[in-house]
């Protein structure tokens, strides 16, 4: 990848020396590059001119709470102006990594709820406008199609039948979510893209939260918990401590009797991924899914 002009020129003005490139889309035409000058390594998120009018969006939804918040749950903000972005780079490994070189979780468990909590905390907004519920919707379609513990590409016939499997898990969780109990709920503020790979051990022990490009102020930060939830029972099992430590949340749920069903709705679409559920590719597995998902009930 050929660094565009207008980075190299913000490299070079700014003494940045390039380390390395850590992602590059060329139809997003976004750029995420590692840098360095004398006083540390930094990570630089940049879009191009004719980048989608949507990235530029998440770009700048991304650089508005960076620039308007700090908090010890956040890299710290370097530079941004309507086209770059860099904050520090954090020292450590994603939670994905940590969780799969089972690492001892004692104390980052803590540190994880912790960081939870303070999250909401800081960045929730007095709501605006109507109750959405869309935040709950994405993770629900990401668990089924895509999900932060990706692969490989899926053929484009098992792609198709995980949409038509996501149409079904939608109707069911809007259904739920007319009748849901929302005083309880956390609202005001949403992650949008809340998994292991977004979430950060630092090499002294403590949590970072990073990629706010879907952030929203208007939706409910409970379905965020439930996915990245969902995500570690996947990853390391439900007998796990991984998992009991994020259950401290699930107390909180079960005061709200149609979150069981989210919860539920969740796990299916899990099982409708054959990237968690080889079984999921077979034509009568997802019979049986389509099944329990319009029933709702063990087969």
């Amino acid at each position: 990848m050929q660094i565009p002009d207008f980075l190299q020129s913000f490299l070079e003005s700014n003494s940045y020396s390039h380390l390395k490139t850590i992602q590059y889309s060329s139809w997003k035409k976004t750029f995420v590059l590692k840098i360095a000058d004398y006083k540390g390594e930094y990570v630089l998120k940049a879009f191009s001119r004719n980048s989608p009018a949507d990235i530029k969006r998440k770009f700048r939804n991304e650089a508005d709470l960076y620039k308007t918040h700090t908090s010890p749950f956040l890299p710290k903000l370097i530079f941004v102006s309507d086209q770059i972005l860099v904050i520090d780079y954090i020292q450590g490994m994603t939670l994905r990594e940590y969780v799969q070189k089972q690492a001892n979780p004692q104390g980052i468990i803590d540190e994880l709820v912790k960081g939870i909590e303070g999250l909401y905390e800081g960045f929730k907004l007095k709501p605006t406008e109507a109750m959405n519920f869309g935040n709950a919707i994405a993770n629900l379609n990401s668990l089924a199609q895509s999900g932060p513990i990706q692969t490989r590409k899926l053929p484009l016939i098992q792609l198709i039948c995980n949409k038509l499997l996501a149409r079904v898990l939608i109707w069911r969780l809007k259904r739920i979510l007319r009748i849901c109990n929302t005083a309880n709920l956390r609202y005001g503020f949403a992650h949008g893209d809340f998994h292991l790979n977004n979430i950060f051990v630092t090499t002294s022990g403590n949590i970072k939260f990073i990629d706010f490009e879907n952030v929203n102020y208007n939706q409910f930060f409970d379905f965020d918990i439930l996915y990245l939830q969902t995500i570690m029972e996947v990853q390391k099992g439900s007998r796990d401590p991984w998992f009991y430590g994020i259950s401290v949340f699930r107390n909180h749920f079960n005061e709200i009797q149609e979150m069981k069903a989210v919860v539920s709705l969740y796990r299916l679409a899990i099982s409708a991924n054959p990237r968690f559920n080889p079984e999921a590719l077979e034509l009568f597995q997802r019979f049986r899914l389509f099944l329990r998902i319009l029933f709702m009930k063990k087969l």
